[in-house]
């Protein structure tokens, strides 16, 4: 992780441990009112509209955003997009709704503990404050054409009521209460000339971003060093966002200032130069998309720009998710960390589907893409004037700065992980394998399901074994360390993609497995047939001590023995058996399924397998 790290850690526990950090933050400082409500409608500050009345596209009172709304007024919510949670109509803002433990308000944030087994996952806890679920309160007043402003506030001034500042775990995170400020500034300009919003109401909400943004601000380098992912770049751009639209509060010039400096800087370490991401992941690539199009559409709107490497990152972004993509329903393969997060859902669209975010960054960007419009667009104020016009053709596209490699044909895609590693790798999953066929998921990543279970379960869900790839014994290509912590990162050693007039081929090679022994090699050859659903996949290990078995995974949908014709070899040319074991498939955070997971197991170190499935 570098000196910077343990020397800003080091200091980080130092102050920690003596209170000297808690110092640093007040407990329920006395109330200020640094901007009045007139002063507030009356700045110069352009946001994507200019109130309720000002959106005129078109009206879809759906039966899905109906009923998402009633469940909210019910006191249901659907935690990670994924599991619906009956917390009650009168809920504390505290409890965590899967472990029924009720957290210390009154406890200084500095004195709760992430992780703790007692309390289970605190993201259960924070899903709620982040107050994401007022886009559908919001999209539900728009398209059924009522008031839900009473709701809305009542919901926010009863947060603000119920979390002292700097107390209790919704203060626990900075990038949470980023969230929740450009979520309560999207509430308030919609509803910026509501009768709901009175002046009590605005100062109870002005008097928590002020003290929201003073704590993000002091507590910036945790992210920008110990962290350096989406939380840096969502509590940068959370500084910036906070100096636009409330430009009187105390420091809100130096957040400006350095919020956009420190954000330039993130977008161009954190998006690397092809446009893969330094989390390994999907969805928070996803997140960073989305935080990236409200910082260049709100920066424009205010008569700024941002550097040139954001909208050549931004660009970048855009055509690698797009070329990942799988045409039929938007989705991407199930790769990385994945805790459900979507901060800004402004369409009905499942929580897979990317084209509405995607979509929305491309129309910022000028780009034609090969997707319809989506709400979010419409929301955003974005018009269809493009500038270039770009899609994925058919074949070869490689990745080499992530270590991603992707063959696409009409209903087919491949998708191939061969990477190094200058920055923490999220998962054990060095050359796995995805496929697809139809818009259906054929071949597995395992995903997530959750951050803070038992150990066993999380090893699974973020090790090797979860992955299509080669374990050798039980042990993963990386040792395992606390939580997200991988030690004896695997690195590439060799990736390329050809092909000829019949086929398509990916050759790879990484160091994996170097805890147990240095030089142990991996090699991974795949043929893929041209428009045939066929793929010829050789594994070879250089190097593995005797005693360990080569292990070749596979993970299926359950009940694909009629799609799916799974063949192996080994180097004499003989047959082998698969054992057949229960896996497990995670789509959305919380949720996890079984899956049939095979292997082919040998002493020897070779093994090939040919994938069929059932068109073909």
């Amino acid at each position: 992780m570098g000196w910077r790290y343990v020397s800003f850690r080091a200091k980080h526990e130092l102050l920690l441990r003596s209170g000297l950090l808690k110092k640093k933050y007040p407990v329920a400082p006395a109330f200020k009112q640094y901007i009045t409500l007139a002063e507030w409608k009356q700045q110069k500050s352009v946001f994507f509209f200019k109130g309720k009345a000002a959106l005129n596209f078109p009206k879809q009172p759906t039966s899905q955003l109906q009923q998402a709304f009633e469940n909210i007024k019910e006191g249901k919510l659907l935690l990670f997009n994924s599991v619906l949670a009956d917390l009650g109509k009168n809920y504390d803002w505290v409890t965590n709704p899967d472990s029924g433990f009720r957290y210390d308000v009154n406890k200084h944030w500095t004195e709760i503990a992430d992780y703790s087994k007692e309390a289970g996952d605190i993201k259960f806890v924070w899903e709620k404050s982040r107050f994401s679920y007022l886009y559908d309160i919001i999209r539900y007043d728009y398209h059924f054409d009522t008031d839900c402003a009473a709701l809305v506030f009542n919901d926010i001034i009863s947060w603000i009521k119920s979390n002292p500042v700097n107390c209790g775990p919704n203060y626990r995170c900075s990038q949470e209460m980023s969230l929740r400020v450009m979520n309560w500034t999207f509430a308030l300009h919609y509803y910026k000339h509501s009768p709901a919003l009175t002046e009590e109401v605005f100062g109870q909400i002005q008097y928590a971003i002020y003290w929201h943004m003073d704590h993000v601000y002091k507590n910036i380098n945790f992210s920008r060093i110990a962290v350096r992912n989406n939380h840096a770049i969502t509590e940068t751009f959370g500084l910036y966002f906070a100096s636009l639209f409330f430009p009187s509060m105390p420091g809100a010039d130096v957040w400006k200032k350095q919020g956009l400096q420190w954000l330039e800087q993130e977008i161009a370490y954190q998006v690397y130069e092809d446009g893969t991401y330094l989390q390994f992941s999907m969805n928070y690539h996803r997140v960073v998309v989305q935080l990236l199009t409200w910082a260049i559409t709100l920066s424009e709107k205010n008569g700024e720009r941002l550097s040139d490497v954001v909208y050549d990152r931004a660009k970048r972004s855009v055509i690698f998710l797009r070329t990942c993509m799988v045409e039929e329903n938007g989705w991407l393969p199930n790769y990385g960390a994945n805790d459900g997060a979507l901060f800004f859902k402004l369409s009905n669209n499942h929580y897979r589907d990317y084209r509405p975010q995607l979509g929305a960054l491309a129309a910022v960007l000028g780009m034609d893409i090969g997707l319809p419009q989506y709400e979010d667009a419409a929301w955003y104020g974005l018009s269809r004037k493009y500038t270039t016009k770009w899609q994925p053709e058919n074949g070869l596209h490689a990745f080499d700065r992530g270590g991603y490699y992707i063959i696409r044909e009409n209903e087919m895609l491949t998708f191939i992980k061969c990477g190094g590693y200058k920055d923490r790798p999220s998962q054990a999953d060095n050359l796995h394998i995805d496929i697809w066929y139809k818009g259906e998921n054929i071949l597995l990543d395992a995903g997530s399901y959750k951050y803070n279970t038992d150990a066993a379960t999380m090893r699974y869900f973020s090790g090797t074994a979860s992955h299509n790839t080669v374990m050798l014994g039980d042990n993963d290509q990386m040792l395992k360390g606390g939580h997200f912590i991988w030690f004896y990162w695997t690195q590439c050693i060799a990736a390329n993609l050809s092909e000829n007039d019949t086929a398509y081929f990916f050759d790879g090679a990484i160091s994996a497995f170097s805890y147990i022994k240095e030089g142990i090699v991996h090699k991974r050859t795949v043929i893929k047939q041209k428009g045939l659903p066929v793929w010829e996949v050789k594994d070879e290990v250089i190097g593995a001590p005797q005693n360990l078995t080569m292990n070749q995974l596979w993970h299926l949908p359950l009940n694909s023995e009629n799609k799916v014709t799974l063949i192996a070899k080994n180097t004499t040319g003989e047959k082998m058996e698969p054992r057949r074991r229960d896996g497990w498939y995670s789509s959305l955070y919380g949720q996890k399924e079984k899956t049939e997971e095979l292997y082919f197991t040998t002493d020897d170190s070779v093994i090939n397998a040919v994938i069929t499935l059932a068109n073909a």
